[in-house]
């Protein structure tokens, strides 16, 4: 099944009302959708409900139509005649995001909201439909997914990092360097780390820590000169109590408890140089996903229940809130159909389609399995093919929308270059 530009009120995969128009001649910079359907203004109002009770200022209407317009604003910008696709994607949650966490930074109930439906909406109403021709729809669905998540942990650390550094930092030049430092430190963070080893906020906090000072040794500072150890300590301990820890994970295991010994012991290691950042993705996992294998309050691989275990002063790890009203994530409740990657391979798809590919004259991607029949470009974004839960061979976007027109029934799941780096 391909993307279809407009999906009908009850997500079947039917057209809403409605046709795409063209103003000032220019395809892609001026095409709208014109539809009798506000896809966009009903997945706003769905996502607030929860949250309409938290909110003190506006009323139901208002909050509603100024969310829409920072979706709305957000593709104004976008070169969708230049890019890729999933790039755009990339870019629009970055921008949408951005501008919801510097506008609305105030409000406690932000962090509460489930806008993944709302990006998938803005995506179908405002991109132009011939960027998602020939792309699979759980392809669509999970590059929404992943973009999502991302952009939402990224842009909601962004104004908590700079309050902190405001606070605690005097010099303009160091707080402009250690902002680009923390914030390129947790990225990288989030990248490294997946969260499947034994204890995943431990491990997310150590990846946090040893990637933002390695970023600071990486513009040509000494750690020690440009934050001293005693400030590093009270940087990393605020920014933990202003919620620093990516949301799937405190929503699992809880919030990090106050003066977190564990969070001391990482800084002063890492300083000392004996902590160094994790090196590579660990189990080829997305990049912007954590994932925690235990059950609520529970440490994976220990059995432990009710709290995370005690850190070397004894302080143990609260129990996880449990929020009255949670809306599920779609993908839970059957809103893509594409398998994870699991380590057995399979048949890739048939090469019926081998002659038509070498036509098209690109330059060909390294990690394409099409190799010199490869019809994309060494820029394009790559995806795994699936066959319910076993993983087979990494195609191109541009090889597999030809598999993908020709059987609809083939599934694939995005990946990273460093991911299709280590299954070769």
């Amino acid at each position: 099944q391909l993307v279809t530009p407009a999906m009908g009120k009850d997500g079947g995969g039917e057209k809403g009302k409605g046709s795409w128009a063209v103003k000032g001649g220019k395809k892609g910079k001026q095409e709208q959708w014109y539809d009798d359907q506000d896809l966009l203004g009903e997945a706003v109002t769905q996502a607030v409900q929860p949250i309409l009770e938290l909110e003190t200022e506006w009323d139901e209407t208002k909050l509603a139509k100024r969310i829409r317009m920072y979706f709305k604003n957000a593709a104004k910008g976008l070169e969708f005649d230049s890019k890729p696709w999933n790039t755009l994607i990339e870019e629009y949650t970055d921008l949408v995001f951005g501008s919801l966490f510097q506008a609305l930074k105030d409000r406690e109930w932000l962090g509460k909201v489930d806008f993944l439906m709302v990006v998938d909406a803005a995506v179908r109403e405002l991109f132009p439909p011939y960027l998602f021709e020939r792309v699979p729809q759980n392809l669509f669905e999970r590059t929404i997914l992943q973009a999502h998540d991302r952009a939402f942990e990224e842009q909601r650390f962004a104004p908590m990092l700079w309050d902190v550094l405001f606070e605690k930092i005097t010099e303009k030049t160091s707080k402009n360097t250690l902002y680009k430092c923390f914030e390129a430190g947790r990225k990288e963070a989030a990248r490294l780390s997946k969260g499947d080893n034994m204890n995943p906020v431990e491990d997310f906090t150590s990846a946090w820590v040893a990637c933002s000072i390695s970023a600071i040794r990486d513009e040509g500072f000494a750690p020690q000169d440009l934050l001293p150890l005693n400030l590093a300590l009270e940087v990393f301990h605020a920014l933990l109590e202003a919620g620093a820890l990516p949301l799937p994970l405190t929503e699992e295991y809880g919030q990090a408890p106050m003066g977190w010994d564990f969070l001391d012991s990482v800084v002063q290691d890492t300083y000392a140089g004996k902590l160094k950042k994790p090196v590579g993705s660990r189990g080829g996992g997305a990049a912007s996903s954590w994932a925690p294998t235990g059950g609520k309050n529970q440490a994976p691989g220990k059995g432990g229940k009710g709290t995370w275990g005690k850190g070397a002063a004894g302080k143990q790890w609260q129990a996880a809130p449990q929020p009255e009203q949670w809306q599920k994530r779609p993908a839970e409740k059957g809103w893509g159909k594409g398998g994870k990657a699991a380590p057995a391979a399979v048949a890739p798809p048939a090469k019926r389609a081998r002659t038509e590919v070498s036509s098209s004259g690109g330059n060909g991607h390294p990690s394409c399995t099409q190799q010199e029949d490869c019809c994309g470009t060494p820029d394009s974004a790559l995806v795994q093919h699936v066959d319910g839960e076993v993983a087979g061979d990494i195609y191109c976007t541009n090889c597999w929308a030809i598999f993908a027109d020709a059987d609809e029934s083939l599934n694939a799941v995005p990946l990273t270059l460093n991911e299709a780096v280590a299954m070769s």
